[in-house]
């Protein structure tokens, strides 16, 4: 869930697939070796799953939405909520002639006051540990991916651009940054009448430290069963650990924050709720705009 950004964290520095959530709640280990089960033998069958979970093979938009809370952790006091917050990352999957996989990701986290409700965007906020009133914006994150099964047979996803302005179906270079790259190791396990896809996503130490995150998806077992289903329903939960957000202006002030979201896979943004959207459209209207081609 990919879900920081401004002066502290940019998308380059949080990018893991989740993106997460960067990817939401299925995550990538850098370099890793994924985790098969029964369902998976093949890792092109397994990329096509994890995209119809992410996505939609069809073209249309996932609005994958979440809420939460997000939680400062600081040394000399018990965590406490600052804010509640409403998100959705969506995600735009574009299936290429070549077998690979363009991905446009990008999300919107709004914060709200936690005993009202009220959104807080372009409001001031009193900071409980600096004192200063803090302009509030809402957390805006964006790429774009190319996901592909390597020589190697790991799934691969790579990176190529930290915005989604871009006409749809655009053909990107096929030149990739190796640094740009990491492969994508995930665990599936059935569990009853669903299977749960778990990964974790594993940060360079030069990155902003903490920064994690953990996530779970929840999927029924009979849509992963189904080749002819272009997405497929899921449910996920995700903690992410990072340094305060940038609007906080918190400094070298000791303490980072946890993020906790809960949220499920939409069918429209018609789904999404009203406060939601109508931030939406003030701030991505780019996004819900994917909706109409």
């Amino acid at each position: 869930m990919t879900v920081l950004s401004g002066p502290m964290l940019s998308r380059r520095n949080l990018n893991l697939g989740l993106s997460g959530v960067g990817a939401l709640a299925a995550l990538g280990v850098a370099r890793g070796h994924a985790a098969k089960s029964a369902l998976h033998t093949n890792p092109a069958q397994e990329l096509r799953d994890y995209l119809r979970i992410q996505g939609d093979l069809s073209g249309k938009p996932a609005p994958n939405a979440w809420r939460g809370y997000y939680i400062a952790v600081t040394p000399d006091e018990n965590p406490k909520v600052v804010f509640d917050c409403e998100s959705c990352e969506t995600k735009l999957v574009l299936p290429r002639d070549d077998g690979r996989f363009e991905v446009w990701s990008k999300v919107m986290t709004i914060f709200k006051d936690p005993e009202t409700g009220e959104v807080l965007n372009g409001k001031t906020f009193r900071n409980p540990w600096t004192g200063e009133e803090n302009l509030v914006a809402p957390n805006i994150i964006g790429s774009r991916s190319l996901y592909y099964v390597g020589d190697d047979g790991r799934i691969t996803s790579a990176q190529f651009a930290l915005d989604t302005n871009a006409k749809k179906g655009e053909n990107w270079s096929a030149d990739i940054d190796t640094n740009m790259e990491s492969a994508l190791t995930l665990t599936w396990t059935e569990m009853g009448d669903n299977v749960q896809m778990v990964g974790q996503r594993k940060y360079p130490d030069k990155r902003p430290i903490p920064l994690a995150e953990y996530g779970t998806t929840t999927v029924p077992l009979d849509q992963i069963r189904n080749p002819d289903l272009q997405r497929v329903d899921s449910i996920f939960g995700i903690v992410f650990l990072a340094p305060w957000q940038g609007f906080l202006k918190m400094g070298d002030r000791p303490g980072h924050s946890v993020w906790h979201c809960v949220g499920s896979k939409l069918k429209s943004f018609d789904e999404l709720s009203p406060a939601y959207l109508a931030q939406a459209e003030r701030y991505i209207p780019d996004v819900l705009a994917w909706g109409d081609a």
